[in-house]
């Protein structure tokens, strides 16, 4: 078994671990980052692992990048949203007829959508292949008062 050190760009911690090759270390350190305490947001941890040899850091070395999810149950709830069996929908939402509740900004789309049971909003922006480094995909969910949500009623935006 050879050595490597599981390096995390986010917090600069190490670890080290063994592994038959290279590639099965780098398996070792995704499951690694993604077992770290990240937030509710979702987030792209970045880290490195290299070979060891002797103590000493050798050039065999690759690069990883994991994509944690944001958790969309505590993000709803801290949002103030009813326990709903939410049902998703544009309809309503700005943007064009064809495409209600799409946006683009130049390289990222914002999709914003709404639940036609409670009136919870949902804006998700995604990034797509045009990402900067840590840049991520995100989700924000907003309660409606009650103005807002009798507003929606009367647009048809929400069932009765």
């Amino acid at each position: 078994m050879r050595t490597y050190e599981l390096y995390c760009e986010a917090d600069g911690s190490r670890e080290i671990v063994t592994a038959p090759h290279l590639a099965a270390a780098v398996e070792k350190l995704r499951a690694w980052l993604a077992g770290g305490e990240w937030g509710d947001d979702g987030a792209v941890v970045g880290g490195h692992v290299t070979r060891m040899v002797r103590g000493e850091r050798t050039d065999e070395t690759e690069e990883v990048e994991v994509h944690i999810q944001p958790n969309h149950a505590a993000l709803m709830r801290d949002a103030g949203a009813p326990d709903c069996d939410h049902d998703w929908s544009a309809g309503g939402e700005w943007g064009c007829r064809e495409n209600p509740g799409v946006w683009s900004f130049g390289g990222t789309m914002e999709f914003r959508s709404h639940c036609r049971h409670c009136g919870l909003r949902r804006e998700e922006q995604v990034t797509g292949s045009q990402s900067n480094p840590g840049e991520h995909d995100t989700v924000r969910y907003n309660m409606p008062g009650a103005e807002e949500l009798a507003a929606m009623r009367e647009a048809g935006m929400l069932d009765e």
